[in-house]
């Protein structure tokens, strides 16, 4: 099961809830606001080792939060357990959705079309692939 995090307004985090009813994958969403619900701190440590670019990689750069925290402090200097718990109390310093596949730690934040993909299941991408491998080679038959 795909796990959803997702902020309120924000079109990527609607484009990822769309995706995913539209191609049948069952997903968990789990909306995250400034004062309310807030991702549980284990559940950042877990998204934090599927990060292929580590913190960096869960962090939005163009938030008023984040610019908001870097003028106040040196994230590179910052222990790990502290930038974490600036995380938790203030998630719009996250890079929204977040797609996390717990079982295989897949992640994805923010919204891409090409990668969203990686959550398709493989025996429908192979489906998928090979209807299209048949269209073509029909076009180049006629």
């Amino acid at each position: 099961m795909i796990d959803l995090y997702t902020i309120t307004s924000n079109l990527p985090s609607r484009r990822a809830v769309n995706f995913l009813n539209e191609h049948g994958i069952e997903f968990r969403e789990h909306p995250i606001s400034r004062t309310g619900t807030k991702i549980d701190l284990n559940d950042l440590k877990q998204m934090l080792a599927a990060s292929e670019n580590g913190v960096d990689g869960l962090l939005s750069h163009q938030s008023s939060s984040y610019l908001a925290l870097t003028q106040h402090h040196n994230l590179d200097e910052m222990p790990l357990h502290e930038l974490l718990s600036f995380i938790h109390d203030d998630a719009t310093l996250l890079h929204f959705p977040i797609i996390f596949d717990y079982q295989h730690h897949l992640l994805q934040t923010g919204f891409s079309i090409n990668e969203v993909r990686t959550f398709i299941p493989r025996q429908t991408r192979e489906a998928e692939f090979s209807k299209l491998l048949k269209a073509l080679n029909d076009t180049d038959a006629s």
